[in-house]
């Protein structure tokens, strides 16, 4: 089965909405811990040496195949400079929802269902865990802005 690395780079655009760049990198057979490569690949993409606030393993969801494993990297503006990216509106998403109570997989997944479910824990790692390491690391931006009207959660909905 094939191992992806997917990484949302993502930045604050106005309150309530987030503006993003998502890649992934096929990973199958690299015998490292996956937070090294995600250190290479932000290092590939000139977005180390403290051009990343912080950078969080979020999730990771079976697509036919293969397994992706998620990061979110929330980046000042500049780190998005040059690439392409989208945006979206954080407080108006509804989470995705699973088959049913025995599949717990939701049919269809959206790369917004996947970047806003990332949000929605950090939004708990803050807000429910006073989360210290995340704390500092977001100390000099509106994270409350951002984040603020989400609903705290570490999974989905069951349909």
């Amino acid at each position: 089965m094939e191992l992806v690395l997917e990484l949302f780079l993502f930045t604050p655009d106005g309150r309530q909405r987030v503006r993003y760049h998502c890649l992934q990198q096929e990973i199958t057979g690299r015998q490292c811990d996956p937070d090294d490569i995600l250190a290479e690949i932000l290092c590939a993409l000139d977005l180390n040496q403290g051009r990343v606030r912080m950078a969080h393993s979020t999730s990771w969801r079976y697509e036919t195949g293969r397994t992706v494993l998620t990061y979110l990297a929330w980046v000042p503006e500049r780190g998005l400079q040059g690439l392409p990216t989208c945006r979206t509106t954080v407080c108006a998403h509804r989470p995705a929802a699973s088959a049913g109570p025995l599949r717990p997989r939701p049919c269809h997944i959206r790369r917004e269902d996947v970047l806003i479910h990332g949000l929605r824990h950090l939004r708990h790692l803050l807000a429910e865990r006073r989360d210290p390491v995340l704390l500092a690391a977001l100390a000099d931006v509106d994270a409350a802005g951002l984040l603020g009207d989400l609903s705290p959660a570490v999974a989905g909905r069951i349909g």
